[in-house]
C-alpha cells in the first residue's frame, strides 16, 4: 500500500509540474527582479516560474529529509507517519 501511495504521490506531483511549465510558457515576456539594490538579468516570466517552482520543492524535499534523519536520530516513531 506504501508503494501505491508513493507512485500516486509523485504522479501527482509530476502532472503539476507539467501543468506549471505549459502554462508558463505562455509567458514569454522577459523581465527582470528587483530585489532591495539588486537586479538580475531579464529572463522570460516562464524560466522565472518553473526556477521558483523547481527550488520549492528541492527545499521542501531537503526540510523532509532533515525532518525525517532528526526524528530517527531522536527514537520517535510517533511523527513519521
Amino acid at each position: 500500500m506504501g508503494g501505491l501511495k508513493r507512485f500516486i504521490t509523485r504522479f501527482v506531483l509530476a502532472l503539476l509540474f507539467i501543468a506549471a511549465f505549459i502554462l508558463a510558457t505562455e509567458n514569454s515576456d522577459s523581465v527582470s527582479l528587483k530585489l532591495l539594490h539588486l537586479e538580475t538579468e531579464a529572463w522570460p516570466v516562464s524560466w522565472w516560474i518553473a526556477l521558483s517552482f523547481f527550488l520549492g520543492v528541492l527545499v521542501g524535499q531537503l526540510i523532509s529529509n532533515l525532518n525525517r534523519s532528526l526524528t530517527r536520530k531522536s527514537g520517535d516513531t510517533k511523527a513519521l507517519g
